[in-house]
């Protein structure tokens, strides 16, 4: 059996374990949350080097692919400890699934978008996501700065986030996890902070754990797009009158795991012991039907 396996930076009340058969092969998911502590993550990296066939970066990315790549270190120093298996952070993966994500809605599900507005909450993460909103001509509101930083101004233009991103990036690459990220216990929190840009969106998307910090107790009518959902989440969504989630990544088990956690099932399954490339992961997409989850809550 092929073992892939998530160190998140996260809770590690969303822990969870379970085997998918891939590829032809049968695989154990795993996700081990250290509750942001980077020292554990760190010592976890190194303790299951060699001894499963792919990890995943929970919580963090390696890098950001805009118009330009930007790398943050802080990262890449949580999986030092890495050296015989092959450490992957999902956003190969992202740029695969999220690029035409609309369109393949469009097209296969014949899906009404309705009002062409958004509130994308990280679109430095998500730049493909933008992008398949931009080809579709919506509005779009991007939340960064807002959610990441606590910078008080939405910003309209993605390129206005390319710029910003080249000015701040540098600096932010060697800032503390815990600036750029919901860790620990911060995941479980929630402020209705900014319920003015998802009360004026038809769209809420991006990372679902800003979209929970950040949602108010009412969001009737509105359309999710989003990943790393579990059975509660789905639930607080639907009592809150969500209309449509809808996740990139597939289901397992009721819940839809993140990016990096299939992105390594993924490389696990595959068997050839080292990160894919984005045509390979493309190939490897289109030879298990892949499909994204688009459920109805309301």
């Amino acid at each position: 059996m092929k073992k892939a396996l998530s160190i998140s930076l996260g809770s590690s009340t969303r822990d969870h374990s379970t085997i998918i058969k891939l590829l032809g092969e049968e695989v154990e998911l795993s996700r081990i949350g250290t509750d942001g502590d980077v020292k554990k993550a760190m010592q976890l990296f190194k303790d299951y080097d060699g001894n499963v066939d792919c990890m995943g970066l929970g919580g963090m990315t390696f890098k950001f692919y805009m118009e330009k790549e930007r790398t943050l270190r802080s990262a890449y120093k949580i999986v030092k400890g890495a050296i015989q298996t092959p450490v992957v952070d999902g956003a190969n993966l992202k740029r695969t699934l999220e690029g035409n994500l609309l369109q393949y809605l469009k097209k296969k599900f014949d899906f009404d978008f309705g009002e062409k507005t958004c509130f994308l909450n990280s679109a430095v993460d998500r730049y493909s996501l933008a992008t398949s909103f931009l080809k579709e001509d919506f509005q779009i509101t991007y939340g960064d700065f807002m959610v990441i930083l606590g910078l008080p101004f939405p910003v309209k233009k993605l390129r206005k986030i390319e710029i910003l991103a080249a000015i701040l990036m540098p600096l932010l690459s060697l800032a503390p996890v815990s600036w750029l990220y919901p860790t620990g216990e911060k995941q479980e929190t929630s402020q209705d902070k900014y319920s003015e840009h998802y009360d004026n969106n038809h769209f809420i998307a991006g990372d679902f754990l800003f979209i929970k910090q950040y949602m108010p107790k009412f969001m009737k009518d509105k359309i999710i797009v989003t990943n790393t959902t579990t059975q509660e989440d789905v639930e607080l969504l639907r009592k809150a009158g969500v209309k449509y989630l809808i996740t990139s990544t597939p289901v397992f088990e009721g819940r839809s795991f993140g990016t990096n956690v299939f992105e390594a099932a993924l490389v696990a399954a595959s068997g050839k012991g080292r990160v894919l490339e984005t045509e390979e992961l493309t190939e490897l997409l289109k030879e298990i039907n892949y499909k994204p989850r688009v459920e109805k809550l309301n």
